[in-house]
């Protein structure tokens, strides 16, 4: 399963994270991408999130395993999406999430790609934490990429 994700959309379908981008975007792009890694690693998922614009704190190089962010600098993470999915092979394999159907979900779908709503996708990620509220998200395993990466973000990895 791979996932392309509009991140500031499915942000600002949420309440709880929309509430941080005022005055601090850096924690709302951090708890997405925290909660795409737990999807990712329960579900399976290759994940990449696109943000318009240029790295904040949250840097490309800094991904979790199973997800890759992507700040796309000079274009539209709407355009950025658009030819990610017609770079691929089989775009039936992808699905990209974002709250705009009109712009994304109809090329997407013309390209053959899935489209799912912000809120779709939200719902499922609610679904995923109800199933694993009160169990140990820590792995029974731990890959070396997992442990680079925590060393990196914790900033004893470089």
């Amino acid at each position: 399963m791979f996932l392309i994700v509009d991140g500031y959309n499915v942000i600002f379908a949420d309440p709880q994270l929309a509430g941080f981008m005022d005055n601090y975007p850096e924690i709302a792009r951090e708890k997405l991408i925290q909660r795409l890694y737990n999807f990712s690693f329960h579900r399976g998922a290759r994940i990449t999130v696109v943000f318009d614009g240029k790295p904040g704190v949250i840097h490309e190089n800094k991904s979790p395993p199973g997800v890759k962010v992507v700040f796309t600098k000079e274009i539209s993470a709407d355009e950025h999406i658009i030819k990610l999915v017609e770079s691929v092979q089989n775009p039936a394999e992808y699905t990209v999430v974002s709250s705009d159907y009109k712009d994304i979900g109809k090329q997407v779908q013309l390209i053959g790609g899935a489209f799912q709503t912000s809120d779709e996708f939200l719902v499922k990620l609610e679904q995923l934490r109800s199933e694993h509220q009160g169990n140990s998200e820590k792995p029974e395993e731990v890959s070396p990429e997992e442990v680079d990466y925590w060393l990196k973000r914790f900033g004893e990895g470089e």
